[in-house]
């Protein structure tokens, strides 16, 4: 049996507080739900900041939640280490993981949901991070939440992530290598002030 895959984008929205700040009161929802479900499932947190580990890494600390890291800053013995926790030891259900440092061949099919607390413009390299946890040995249904805030950035990269997905599944072989790179256009767009921004102006 092939285990399902459910990729679901939560977009929050802020006023009282920063980004950060949302997301990670997310990302404790999040787990808290997924421990009342009360099937011993595990959950990845990926990330391309280590600042931003180390942010939730205080909160889940004092949220009494057992974790582990993985990231490039730790030596091979350590990383090691926290794969051998997150797999095999029943109180330990959350790994965190820089993009980096997570990516191919690194197996973790102990964890059944992903949380990617902010979004990369290529969207291979989330699919690579996905794989982590929905790849070949994986038994239950894989659930991705992708966590973004509206009115930033990260709603442009999000079409941006559909526009190189589209041209991957329709190009060629020869001109895969293309869709790897950010061009000037797409810096543009990025940053290219939005509807909303242009209406407060007026």
């Amino acid at each position: 049996m092939t285990a399902g895959l459910f990729n679901v984008t939560i977009r929050l929205e802020t006023v009282a507080f920063p980004a950060d700040s949302a997301k990670i009161r997310k990302i404790l929802e999040l787990l808290q739900a997924i421990e009342t479900r009360g099937e011993g499932e595990k959950t990845i947190v990926f990330s391309q900041f280590t600042s931003m580990l180390d942010l939730i890494e205080q909160f889940l600390a004092y949220e009494g939640v057992k974790f582990v890291r993985y990231d490039g800053s730790m030596t091979k013995d350590k990383r090691e280490a926290s794969l051998e926790k997150i797999r095999n030891s029943k109180s330990t259900n959350v790994i965190l993981i820089s993009f980096k440092a997570g990516g191919v061949g690194l197996n973790l099919t102990a964890c059944n949901n992903v949380i990617l607390t902010d979004l990369w413009w290529n969207p291979a390299l989330e699919e690579q991070a996905f794989d982590r946890a929905h790849r070949f040995g994986q038994e239950r249904d894989v659930n991705i939440y992708k966590l973004t805030i509206d009115k930033t950035v990260e709603e442009r990269i999000l079409a941006l992530q559909d526009t190189k997905r589209a041209l991957a599944d329709a190009a060629l072989s020869g001109d895969k290598l293309k869709n790897n790179k950010l061009d000037l256009n797409d810096l543009m767009a990025l940053f290219r002030p939005g509807r909303d921004e242009d209406e407060e102006e007026d």
